[in-house]
């Protein structure tokens, strides 16, 4: 998904093209949603995006995503810290 914002034309800006055309659902968690706002807030990316082209970005996927509550947590993973406020979910 950061491909999608950072390179439209990419092959997973390909897919997220035809999942929405084709009447697909896009579905994410909060904490999904929370990781990549914290991952596209990284400084590596600002030559990519300026603050408002991500905000849009995730005001978009905000408004087009069916928010799920995950119904298993899985423990493998370490904890997501994020610093990321979210006006979203």
């Amino acid at each position: 998904m950061i491909s999608v914002r950072l390179l439209s034309e990419s092959k997973p800006g390909e897919v997220m093209r035809v999942l929405f055309t084709s009447g697909a659902m896009l579905l994410l968690s909060r904490v999904t949603f929370l990781e990549l706002a914290s991952r596209l807030a990284r400084s590596k990316f600002d030559r990519y995006r300026t603050n408002g082209q991500m905000n849009s970005y995730l005001d978009w996927l905000a408004d087009l995503a069916e928010r799920v509550k995950p119904s298993i947590r899985i423990t493998d993973c370490p904890t997501l810290m994020t610093t990321v406020s979210s006006n979203y979910w």
